[in-house]
């Protein structure tokens, strides 16, 4: 290994704007610690398969991942920035506790990933498919979901900030007790979804019907969004 490929400071391994493989992270994590985390900066992940890769604990800001084949990554408490990912495998990864800001996530496909504890904020995911994922404490926040599957998911009692969610599949996702800030569901597959509980004052949900209406028993609306819903049915509200 080269040993300007990376530099330190405080003791961190940080990599910069190189382009790496499968065996350059693999001798670097060996040399990584807890307390001093290996972190990519500007870097691309060439498109090879990363599959059972270990990234525990990495840190990665403005970095490519072209064409990312990644089944069964190790990632979890790894930290994702600015990074573009689109279209990546994610199949049975583990994300548990990872956290992820300001990245291009659209038409990934993360099916029995765990993301136990993972938080996603600022994030483009439209297109993505979540269905079958594993653990609890998935945090999302100011991230466009458009047409995005997130079929059988659970954030009963959260906050739902600033979520785009128009022509989502949400299929029997549990958004019991959650308060809803800012946020569209134009659109959305809500059958069998769990509202009871739930606070929908803040949000757009579009054209209801009459079929998607009985989904949302239990939830509390605005008298604006009642007076929508019911014209949608063709009643005229006076």
């Amino acid at each position: 290994m080269q040993e300007n490929l990376f530099d330190t400071a405080e003791n961190d391994l940080i990599v910069r704007g190189q382009s790496v493989d499968r065996d350059l992270v693999d001798d670097l994590q060996v040399r990584s610690t807890e307390s001093s985390p290996l972190r990519f900066s500007g870097c691309d992940f060439s498109a090879e398969d990363f599959t059972e890769a270990d990234f525990t604990g990495c840190h990665f800001t403005d970095c490519t991942f072209p064409a990312f084949s990644a089944r069964h990554l190790l990632a979890a408490e790894s930290q994702w920035l600015n990074c573009r990912l689109g279209g990546a495998d994610f199949i049975e990864a583990d994300f548990s506790d990872a956290r992820f800001e300001g990245c291009d996530l659209s038409n990934t496909v993360w099916g029995g990933a765990k993301l136990t504890s993972a938080r996603f904020e600022k994030c483009r995911m439209t297109g993505a498919s979540l269905t079958q994922c594993h653990g609890v404490g998935l945090e999302l926040e100011d991230c466009a979901l458009v047409m995005a599957d997130l079929q059988g998911l659970s954030f009963r009692r959260q906050t739902l900030n600033n979520l785009d969610m128009s022509e989502a599949d949400l299929a029997r996702v549990n958004f019991e007790d959650c308060v809803f800030q800012n946020c569209k569901l134009r659109g959305a597959r809500l059958l069998e979804t769990r509202f009871q509980g739930a606070d929908l004052r803040a949000v757009d949900m579009g054209v209801i019907t009459l079929d998607q209406a009985t989904t949302l028993k239990g939830a509390i609306i605005s008298k604006d969004q009642a007076s929508s819903l019911l014209a949608g049915f063709g009643l005229q509200v006076l």
